[in-house]
């Protein structure tokens, strides 16, 4: 070799060898080697047969540590080999453990009690190198989990330690935050047994602060582990905890700290603070963890930290929104309630102007919101929920405490009225009397009873609605007395007007003016010649056609065709079932938790896999080019009969080429180009699926989208006629949802939704939309295991009468949201007459609720007469409930 060096040597480098090796085979190998592992590579390669040539120095390179495999192979040449194999299983470790971390786990702590038996001094070693690599893939508590199962193997087996390699390596973990505090304290023992008594306390001095340092907390015992060691170096109690505290105040380990080492250094943090006032700014900075708002504010008081707040009303006040910008945060949830606090922040008062503050509902205590709004503070209300205020501890203080008036509330312009709507009025008779006593509280109190009037007009149609409004409202009014607080809104909450309300249920319509006639038909069919007395009814998703599972039969029906059945056990839990030409397929778990999977005909086979099929998914029918038949793509794959593979199911979007659902994004079959799911949105597209005309797309600026919710699918025979509208022959739905604040996943609750009927917004989980018979819209929501529809206007849902669950007529709320596109108007003419009922009509069918005057009026059709009648029995049955807790006027009269 003849390589030119370098001039100089930079500096932290060390000397880099390229060194020259001739295999057993005569091979030439050249290796670059910082010189610290040199001897260490010369020995891996001549335990394989290698012999070592020439030798030169090419340059520098930056220090390293010696570990794993070149210490274990200094301090074991004779195993040499056996390290080799070790490190050589290492290499391919951190790709594994990214992919599957528990599972790479289990396999490498297999792997090191295997070697342990036999060579247990090169496994801790080895464990540490595993630490480093899960410190790598963010994986912190399998980390800490290798690093303790190294020590224990040193433990177990008495593995002589390096004191010098044992010292660099705690150090350097502890600073990587991995070791917790019973290895921390083990290690204040083990330290007084192998150094000297002064080398003891400074090195675990060092570690204690690294550790805080690293964020990791300063435990419990930190002081007094440290203590024992500086007795026996000749330090007093009291200068080791001065210095302790001296060089830890401020670190973000000293802000995690328990709550027990706060009690046991207590007395020398707060002289040192007293003594040295220009560290009170660190004490200042945040609350330490575990310590409670009240204690935080006696140690700031016992430091005097607290005197020169208050003494700088501004100062205060900055000071508090960051502290309860931090505490009353959604990552905190802290329920306790704190009068100091409370009283520091009416005497920052108007300090307080023209700073910002989020209203967390959860936490903050009602004081501690009326104290901030009197002092001018500006709230973001921008992820606050009205249901989840405290008021019933405000209306009962504990023993010290004090309940205020509530002035800065009613008198802050954005908490006035939404305030008073976050009144539980099933709380009334413990809120009354506190909030009688004050004219604040009554101006609140009024404001309340106005916002639940406003809201009864909102509850006319609506009977589930209604029948909430009873229970949390009315029930809880009609003894609570306080017609004299607002008499006009208490007079508009016990209103009923049964006309009213059942013009406006014709108006708003019912489910069953939907139909799908032979499924109904069958539906009727098979339950009459059931013999069972629970029936097990079901549907599945088989786009365009629907799977009807009643107890043992199973049929296929696409629009007016029966294009399937068979039988499966009666009382088996039917999982999956997909129809594939006349074919179908189905996957169940019987009694005794046994799994199938088969075709219709043929004999069921035990499988191990779970299968699924989805109500809010399609799978889509296609040809299958290899072979020429009819098959069925899923997410999963092809399903072709009369295979029956590992697993069938999953949804697909797009209308040819198609997409398959894969994490968070969408794969193209059958080639495997993979998109990002946002990518289906862009202007430019993607091929398949076409948007044009509903881009772009205006949800609010907090939604995403949400693929899993959505669906594009090309229009087949039997739908092009759908109710659900189509675009470019394709049924589209997309929706989008806010993500949670706290785990960032989606849940059920607010959507956005487009379709080719329209953009539409609800507080409610949207899957798609319908146009109602007679003119309209309604929005098909899930809620629990049903689908229900609402009416866009309101976003309000159109409930349905109970009784009726588990009828042939109540078939709409268990469908797959597919399947809607077979629905059509059960009577368009009825419909209509509905849409346009009168004040006259809804009173003549309330005088005389019989089925001819409904004939009469409105048609014919025996399940919407049956539909109306039910309706009229259930306006009057709350007409009458009504009343009976309407406050009488000799009722009103005692109040004023």
């Amino acid at each position: 070799m003849n390589i030119a060096s370098l001039d100089c040597q930079p500096p932290h480098t060390l000397a880099l060898h390229a060194t020259q090796f001739t295999a057993p085979d005569g091979a030439t190998i050249i290796r670059l080697v910082p010189e610290t592992l040199l001897e260490a590579e010369t020995l891996a390669l001549q335990s394989v047969g290698c012999r070592r040539a020439d030798d030169q120095v090419v340059g520098y390179a930056s220090a390293q540590k010696v570990g794993f495999p070149t210490w274990s192979i200094l301090s074991d040449p004779a195993n040499a080999y056996y390290v080799r194999n070790l490190a050589t299983r290492l290499q391919l470790v951190e790709q594994q453990a990214r992919e599957h971390p528990q599972a790479t786990q289990k396999k490498l702590v297999e792997l090191a009690m295997e070697f342990a038996h036999s060579m247990p001094h090169l496994i801790p070693i080895f464990l540490e190198e595993v630490v480093r690599i899960y410190v790598r893939i963010n994986q912190a508590p399998i980390a800490s989990q290798f690093f303790n199962l190294a020590r224990e193997i040193e433990r177990k087996f008495d593995v002589e330690v390096d004191l010098r390699r044992h010292a660099a390596m705690f150090q350097e973990f502890t600073r990587m935050g991995m070791i917790g505090v019973k290895e921390f304290t083990t290690e204040a023992r083990k330290a007084a047994k192998r150094l000297s008594p002064q080398e003891a306390y400074d090195y675990f001095f060092d570690l204690c602060v690294d550790r805080c340092r690293a964020g990791g907390l300063a435990y419990s015992r930190m002081a007094s582990d440290l203590r024992r060691l500086a007795k026996a170096a000749g330090i007093s109690a009291k200068e080791s905890d001065r210095r302790l505290v001296t060089n830890i105040l401020g670190l973000a380990g000293f802000y995690q700290a328990a709550t027990g080492f706060f009690r046991d250094i207590r007395p020398t943090l707060v002289q040192l603070l007293r003594d040295n006032p220009q560290w009170h700014d660190k004490l200042l900075l945040a609350k330490p963890k575990k310590l409670t708002i009240e204690e935080y504010f006696e140690l700031l008081r016992e430091t005097s930290a607290y005197d020169g707040l208050v003494a700088d009303k501004a100062r205060l006040a900055t000071w508090l929104v960051r502290i309860i910008r931090h505490e009353y945060s959604r990552d905190n949830y802290n329920y306790w309630r704190s009068q100091q606090l409370i009283d520091a922040v009416a005497h920052a008062g108007d300090a307080l102007k023209g700073k910002t503050l989020p209203l967390n509902e959860r936490g903050m205590d009602i004081d501690l919101i009326d104290a901030l709004s009197a002092g001018g503070i500006t709230w973001d209300l921008g992820d606050t929920k009205s249901r989840y205020f405290n008021w019933r501890s405000w209306a009962r203080p504990s023993a010290g405490e004090y309940r205020r008036d509530l002035a800065g509330i009613i008198n802050h312009p954005q908490l006035g009225d939404f305030m008073a709507k976050t009144i539980p009025l099933s709380d009334i008779r413990i809120l009354k009397q506190p909030l009688l006593a004050t004219e604040p509280g009554r101006q609140l109190l009024s404001r309340s009873l106005q916002y639940q009037a406003d809201r009864r007009k909102s509850v006319i149609g609506y009977p589930n609605v209604w029948k909430h409004f009873y229970h949390q409202v009315l029930e809880e009014l009609a003894h609570a007395q306080l017609g004299h607080i607002n008499p006009t809104a208490v007079e508009q909450i016990f209103s009923y007007d049964p006309v009213a309300e059942l013009q406006a249920r014709l108006h708003l319509g019912f489910f069953q003016e939907l139909a799908w006639p032979l499924l109904e038909q069958e539906l009727e069919r098979l339950l009459n010649e059931s013999s069972q007395t629970y029936h097990r009814l079901e549907f599945h998703e088989t786009y365009p056609a629907v799977i009807l599972r009643v107890d043992g039969i199973v049929e296929a029906i696409d629009r007016d065709r029966i294009i399937a059945h068979g039988t499966i056990p009666h009382d088996c839990y039917l999982t999956s079932a997909h129809l594939v030409g006349d074919k179908i397929a189905v996957s169940y778990c019987a009694y005794n938790d046994e799994k199938y999977a088969y075709w219709l005909g043929q004999k069921p086979r035990i499988v191990n896999s779970d299968y699924f099929s989805s109500e809010m998914h399609y799978t889509i029918p296609i040809m299958n080019s290899d072979t020429g038949t009819e098959s069925r793509l899923t997410s999963d794959g092809l399903l072709t009969y009369p295979h029956v593979p590992k697993k069938f199911g999953g949804p697909v979007i797009g209308t040819g080429p198609y997409y398959l659902f894969k994490g968070r994004n969408i794969r193209e079959w059958p080639n495997g180009k993979t998109y990002e799911t946002n990518a289906i949105l862009q202007e430019e597209g993607i091929p398949g699926i076409d948007l044009t005309g509903l881009l772009p797309m205006t949800p609010p600026a907090d939604y995403h989208f949400r693929l899993w919710c959505s669906a594009i699918v090309p229009t087949c025979l039997t739908t092009t006629e759908s109710l659900c509208g189509t675009l470019h022959d394709q049924h589209i739905n997309i929706v989008f949802q806010p993500r949670c604040c706290e785990c960032g996943d989606f849940h059920d609750g607010p959507s956005w939704l487009c379709t080719p009927l329209g953009q539409f917004q609800s507080q409610y989980n949207l899957l798609g939309a319908i146009k109602r018979p007679g003119g309209g819209v309604w929005l098909i929501g899930d809620k629990a295991t049903d689908r229900v529809i609402i009416d866009p206007e309101t976003d309000q849902i159109i409930g349905r009468d109970e009784t009726t669950y588990y009828k042939t007529t109540d078939y709409l709320e268990k469908l797959p949201l597919s399947a809607y596109h077979q629905l059509q108007p059960r009577n368009l003419d009825m419909s209509i007459r509905l849409r346009r009922a009168t004040r006259e009509q809804a009173a003549a069918i309330l005088a005389n609720p019989a089925p001819d005057v409904i004939e009469q009026t409105f048609g014919s059709d025996p399940v919407l007469v049956a539909d109306i009648l039910r309706a009229t029995v259930q306006v009057n049955d709350q007409a009458a409930r009504a009343a009976q807790v309407r406050p009488t006027p000799e009722t009103v009269q005692d109040q004023t």
